[in-house]
């Protein structure tokens, strides 16, 4: 067991890591978008896993690339998550992209950085704005953003064997969610578009989690446990208690849907 020196120590090396990626805190004006994330038009999801030393390089940009390229697409669940389909190296990270074009802002991507940590991201792609009686409304999606996290963990899971026992910290960011509305429900529960939005739109400018992890989960059934954590804090953040991330009414009743998952 650690000591109280040991944690404030591992604790005071994740802060600043998080401090570089403006992932500390929400009361700065390029919260969550530094790094990776400001090559993504417009974010809507962000994850970081931090590992116990972020201070120690694991990974080289090659082998990064491999690991990848061997988890372009990940099968969880019932359905298959596509993190991307172009390898781009960086200064600190290698990252599996999404674009359109080679000139175009990245769409998504999952990064292995060099120090061990994995990060993820979406863009506003997946936070639709729709305009209903002249109500402007961004839409987060509560399904994606829990299958891509459940596909992430997974990710680390599978490469960081060396660094199972270890505790890490898990990161998740939204930002600008004034007034969003939850959408990409779980079937069984009626989606956003069917009543008046206004009323259900989210009461927080950002949101930020930092998530202590005793160790990498050991299996998929944990990695599943951990990214409905991550959905349940999603939909409490709307004052909801409502399990709207599990299915009801279908063969997969109280489970995460992956194919309802947005790609």
């Amino acid at each position: 067991m650690e000591s109280l020196t040991e944690t404030e120590l591992v604790r005071a090396r994740w802060r600043r890591h998080l401090r570089v990626e403006a992932l500390d805190t929400t009361d700065r004006a390029d919260f969550a978008r530094r790094g990776l994330a400001n090559r993504v038009q417009e974010l809507a999801f962000r994850l970081l896993i931090l590992p116990y030393d972020p201070d120690v390089e694991r990974f080289e940009s090659e082998d990064a690339a491999t690991h990848l390229m061997d988890h372009q697409n990940m099968e969880i669940g019932n359905g298959t998550i596509h993190f991307g389909t172009k390898v781009v190296p960086t200064a600190h990270a290698t990252a599996l992209v999404s674009q359109s074009g080679d000139d175009m802002p990245w769409g998504r991507y999952v990064a292995i950085h060099r120090n061990g940590a994995i990060e993820l991201g979406l863009s506003d792609r997946f936070r639709v704005q729709t305009s209903q009686c002249e109500v402007v409304t961004k839409l987060v999606r509560l399904v994606t953003n829990a299958s891509f996290t459940w596909a992430t963990l997974e990710l680390a899971r599978r490469i960081g064997a060396g660094a199972m026992g270890q505790r890490h910290l898990l990161v998740v960011a939204l930002p600008d969610t004034t007034g969003a509305v939850l959408s990409n429900l779980a079937v069984g529960y009626r989606e956003p578009e069917g009543y008046d939005k206004r009323s259900q739109g989210c009461p927080y400018e950002d949101l930020l989690w930092h998530i202590e992890l005793e160790r990498l989960p050991a299996d998929s059934d944990e990695t599943s446990a951990v990214a409905l954590r991550v959905a349940s804090r999603l939909t409490n953040a709307w004052g909801m208690t409502q399990t709207l991330y599990l299915d009801r009414d279908s063969d997969r009743n109280g489970q995460l849907n992956i194919r309802r998952a947005k790609q």
